[in-house]
């Protein structure tokens, strides 16, 4: 696996590009955006090496301007080839909503096809996601094209795969939004890089049982649920990851503000007894790696 790695700044300069437009282009440019409020967010760009730009979830409401402006710095035009969510809830997909309803920041990007499975309206209420029902009731007249993507489902763009490898369970209660996350497999010929949104523990031991083991290994993965209450240990133990990409701002990394009822400082010994050779962590900026 050829792997090279940057750590950029959170201000980003328009008028400065993200990368060599002359470089050797790898199969994938993988962008883990850092949080632009206090919360807790999840926002990844992909660019493949055909010049696809996928992003995968993008954040809360107030991430919204500094991601269009890395669209933008990736793509002048705006044009996002896809655009992946994970689960209904707005730390993962308010940065989209915020610009589908709003049409100057609307007419700023071009999205060929969102993909998403999301429960239906009563399930969003049973469950007490209200902010998911209101997502659907501003957002819809503004979706573009959009479709359900199938567990098994794979798209390809250039030397870069993504498969949908889970549906939900309507019938997981217990942490039900969470566990409704659809995971996201992305593959280059020599890398791999699991997105778990914010699976938890019943959705995980779920996926451990639908999917085969090679699609639950990966050299990158993202932590689930921003490394805090997500999948067990074991399921990291799966995966066993090279690298961790963590969406975590630097209250929950350290767990000072919860005081001890976060988990983060427990998963992070997971992960060094498991080896891991770096943690990357939204606290600590804007990170970029080319993916071969």
């Amino acid at each position: 696996m050829r792997r090279r790695t940057f750590l950029m700044s959170m201000a980003c300069s328009a008028a400065a590009p993200l990368f060599a437009q002359d470089a050797r282009r790898p199969a994938l440019r993988l962008w883990q955006l850092p949080n632009q409020t206090h919360t807790q967010m999840m926002s990844y760009l992909l660019l493949c090496d055909d010049d696809s730009l996928i992003v995968v979830d993008g954040g809360m409401p107030g991430d919204s301007d500094y991601l269009l402006e890395m669209i933008r710095q990736i793509h002048p035009d705006g044009h996002v080839r896809a655009w992946y969510l994970s689960h209904p809830h707005l730390d993962h997909y308010g940065a989209l909503a915020e610009i589908l309803q709003h049409e100057e920041k609307r007419s700023l990007v071009t999205i060929d096809k969102l993909y998403f499975n999301f429960p239906d309206r009563g399930w969003f209420e049973s469950n007490s996601c209200y902010a998911a029902v209101k997502f659907w009731d501003d957002s819809r007249p503004y979706l573009p094209d959009h479709e359900v993507p199938a567990a098994g489902e794979k798209h390809t763009y250039g030397s870069v795969t993504i498969e949908t490898l889970n549906d939900y369970d309507p019938d997981i209660r217990e942490n039900a939004v969470n566990n409704a996350s659809i995971v996201y497999r992305a593959e280059t010929p020599n890398t791999s890089v699991l997105f778990l949104g914010d699976l938890g523990v019943e959705g995980g031991d779920r996926l451990l049982k639908l999917v085969p083991a090679e699609k639950i290994k990966a050299d990158y993965v993202q932590m689930a649920h921003h490394g805090q209450r997500g999948v067990t240990e074991e399921f990291y133990g799966c995966v066993r990851p090279t690298y961790c990409l963590w969406p975590t701002p630097d209250w929950l990394w350290t767990n000072v503000d919860g005081k001890g009822k976060f988990e983060t400082l427990t998963v992070r010994a997971w992960m060094e007894k498991l080896g891991v050779k770096e943690n990357y962590v939204i606290k600590d900026g804007l990170h970029q790696f080319e993916l071969d």
